[in-house]
Order: structure tokens, then sequence, then C-alpha cells
């Protein structure tokens, strides 16, 4: 969502909960009162947050059980057998300004689609002083992320739950380097552009922080990821109900 133009409208997806009218009543609602928030760039103001959804929630007993408790039971459910449920139902919702992306150098409608076009970007920038202390653990991170996609694939190959075990700390893998290699590339377009240097320094520091702050929680994702399946599957059905 770019909060320099218009907020989007939703768009039901077929056989999903926002078909339902009351569903996206409450959205239409929500959406109603978030947007001067994001005009007037107080969305960082928790009170403003939590006040505009206060009304979506604010829904009959009846509804939450027909509609949203059935949703989250099919969601955990495959071929009518049950294998979760989840008590702590969350939306994440990323926001960012496009606008801000383009002024660093970065086309926000074109996102990275292959890990081989991170390895191209490193390659690209060896001899780039300025992306010297990114390009190594960048490198490092996307033939990881190719080995425990192969890894996953191979073990899912026999077991095709391996896939639904990888799949929560993949997708976090995943972000993280995508993130770190998205930082490296503001890092490049910063020390090309005519911003100054007092710019690209804070480019550096703020891809530094996220390279030795934040990049470094793959390594548990990636841990969990080799774990298999076989921890989670392992429990006999009669042993849930002991």
């Amino acid at each position: 969502m770019n909060i320099a133009s218009d907020i989007p409208v939703a768009q039901p997806a077929a056989g999903g909960l926002l078909q339902d009218d009351a569903a996206l009543q409450g959205l239409a609602e929500l959406m109603g009162k978030l947007e001067p928030l994001l005009a007037g760039r107080r969305l960082n103001r928790v009170v403003d947050l939590l006040s505009a959804t206060a009304d979506l929630v604010d829904m009959a007993d009846d509804y939450m059980v027909e509609k949203v408790a059935k949703a989250f039971r099919d969601l955990a459910s495959y071929e009518g057998r049950l294998y979760g449920t989840g008590f702590t139902p969350d939306v994440s919702i990323l926001l960012y300004n496009k606008d801000l992306f383009r002024k660093a150098g970065l086309d926000p409608e074109q996102p990275p689609k292959t890990i081989g076009e991170i390895e191209a970007f490193a390659k690209e920038h060896e001899g780039n002083e300025a992306l010297a202390e990114f390009i190594g653990p960048l490198r490092a991170k996307a033939a990881e992320w190719g080995k425990l996609t192969m890894d996953v694939l191979q073990r899912a190959a026999g077991n095709p739950d391996e896939l639904g075990a990888a799949s929560y700390d993949y997708l976090f893998y995943s972000g993280y380097v995508v993130l770190a290699y998205w930082w490296a590339r503001s890092v490049a377009a910063a020390e090309a552009s005519a911003h100054g240097a007092a710019f690209a320094q804070g480019k550096r520091e703020t891809a530094r922080f996220y390279f030795a702050r934040v990049l470094p929680r793959t390594l548990s994702h990636a841990a969990a990821i080799q774990a298999g399946a076989a921890p989670l599957m392992a429990m006999d059905d009669e042993r849930f109900g002991a």
C-alpha cells in the first residue's frame, strides 16, 4: 500500500471469508478510518490504530462462530482431518511507501523473483568497496537458501508432510534474506545517486544494523527447517486425548 496514493479497494477472493457482506462492510469501515491516518502520517500512533480497528472486531457471537471459527477450522484441516487450531488469529499488514523505494533508486514494481538474481547482484558488485561488508553474507545466505529449498523438496518426495513442516520457517527465512538483498541494493543505489555522502552513509549504517542484528534470525529458522517433519508427526492421534 502506498500512503501517497489512493487507498486500495479490497477484492474478495472467490469462496473466501470476504465474500460475506458483514465482513466486507467491516473492512470498508476500517479502511475509511485508516485513510486520514495514512494521509496524515499518523499511523504510528498506536491509540489511533487501535481505535480504528475496534469497530471491525465488534461482531455478533453467532457471526464469529459461524464464519470466522469455521474459516480457521477449514484452514487447519486436510481431507477432513483437523491438524491444528488457531487461538490467536492474526493478520499481518505491510505498509510501505513506493515513492521512498523510487527515491532510493529501487523499483517497487520489480521485486526479486529468483535466488539466482541475488547471486547475480553479488557478482556484479564484487569490486564495490561500499558493498564489500554485505556481499559475502548475502551470497552465503542465498546459497544456503537454495540448499534448504532442495533439501526440503528431496525430503518431500518421500514424505509430503515435509512441505507443511518447513513452510512456516521457510517463509520467515526467505523474507529475511530478501530484505537483506533489498538493503544491499539500497546501499548500491545510494552510492550511485546524487543525494550526497550523508545520505549514502545513512543507508550503509541502516543496512549494517540489519545484517548484524536482524539477518541472524535466519539461523534459528534454518535449524527448524532442517529438523524435518518427524518431531511434528511422531505422536499417535490417540495420545492427543490422553
